[in-house]
């Protein structure tokens, strides 16, 4: 399992919850469910909500980016798929 993170946020959670996330997810990514493939991109991030801090899945780097920047706000991110389906 190879798996992207801060070392001091992945002590906060146990391993066996983070191996139970990559087994739930086949190794992909819970967004677009490719598995993480290239040169640059041979990891799956853990991804989390940063106020409670509660696990939620393993990301690519792309789908992981994509809500960074969108800043996990999912108003923001309806309004930029109302925008897209136009």
């Amino acid at each position: 399992m190879a798996l992207n993170g801060h070392g001091d946020f992945r002590v906060a959670h146990t391993l066996e919850a983070i191996e139970a996330i990559y087994s739930a997810s086949d190794g992909k990514c819970a967004i677009c469910r490719k598995p993480p493939g290239g040169r640059k991109e041979k990891k799956l991030a853990l991804d989390h909500c940063h106020k409670s801090m509660k696990l939620r899945g393993l990301l690519c780097t792309s789908c992981n980016t994509g809500l960074g920047a969108f800043h996990d706000d999912p108003d923001l991110m309806q309004r930029a798929i109302e925008y897209l389906k136009k």
